[in-house]
């Protein structure tokens, strides 16, 4: 028992410091963007979640351990530190490890269930989440993995929820905060967050081989942006709600071409070159195909 436990904790141990390797490595960042696009990834975490709600906190406690064994992980213990083991404490909680022993405190390494379903296994300090944790909320069918201060998410982390929306990045203060790479039903958001909004430049992906980039204020996207679609056309100039707006230049793949002003995604007026080098006046003369 003491050893799949330790084994367990090993292997989490491993896969949190290689996450953040990665992030602090900016060779890495194309590698990184990979794997959080890798369905098998995501499906990791997905069944990680799935399998945590689906087991009685109380029953996956007894399932490592028992009152008499203690894990080999939580025996070196530091001398101010103590053992102690399944411990019912105030508000009905549930709580397995480590606390300190002048104060009384919660301290060190544990396992906490609360009475709403919210699962805590990780480092503590005065009782409060401190360092790196695993959090899952089954109300709200969500996880967090990553890094506490204060009881917050704050530093490296990644959450996950039912609705198949992660973020995997910095946080501050539970919110999302620094570099990170958000995705929602298969759009995904990688660039840079203050406080929980998008903020600096920024690539937002919709399908592969399509995606904009621009800059982000207050979560807004700024006026100029550059888009990339799968059949190779790209789009230089102003947007506005998710359309061409403006002035704006179009590159098709065939090497025909459109500059001018856009209205709602549609060329009002400019010069359209065909792939020929056939040049047209818009509205006046009107291109054989299609802009």
């Amino acid at each position: 028992m003491e050893g799949a436990f330790k084994k367990d904790s090993e292997e989490l141990v491993q896969k949190s410091l290689q996450i953040r390797r990665n992030w602090l490595s900016t060779e890495e960042y194309q590698k990184l963007t990979s794997l959080l696009k890798d369905q098998e990834n995501l499906e990791y975490y997905i069944s990680l979640v799935i399998s945590e709600m689906e087991k009685s906190m109380t029953e996956r406690l007894k399932e490592f351990y028992s009152e008499t064994e203690k894990p080999e992980i939580l025996v070196s213990s530091p001398i101010e530190l103590e053992f102690r083991p399944l411990t019912h404490i105030e508000d009905d909680k549930v709580y397995f490890g480590q606390w300190r022993k002048k104060t009384g405190q919660i301290e060190g390494r544990g396992l906490l269930k609360t009475t709403d379903n919210e699962f805590y296994q990780g480092s503590f300090d005065k009782g409060i989440f401190e360092g790196d944790g695993f959090l899952m909320k089954e109300f709200y069918n969500s996880c967090y993995r990553g890094e506490f201060k204060e009881g917050n998410f704050e530093g490296e982390g990644f959450l996950f929820n039912s609705a198949d929306v992660f973020h995997k990045g910095g946080f501050k203060n539970n919110l999302f905060h620094g570099f990170g790479v958000q995705g929602l039903r298969g759009r995904t958001f990688e660039g840079y967050f203050v406080e929980g909004k998008r903020e600096g430049h920024g690539r937002y992906s919709t399908e592969p081989g399509t995606y904009f980039e621009c800059d982000w204020k207050n979560d807004s996207h700024e006026d100029y942006i550059v888009c990339n679609w799968a059949n190779g056309a790209q789009y230089f100039g102003e947007f506005k709600n998710y359309k061409k707006e403006g002035k704006g230049h179009v590159v098709k793949a065939d090497g025909a071409r459109a500059v001018g002003t856009w209205v709602e995604s549609e060329f009002e007026s400019g010069i359209y070159t065909d792939s020929k080098g056939r040049e047209f006046k818009v509205p006046d003369e009107k291109p054989a195909d299609e802009i």
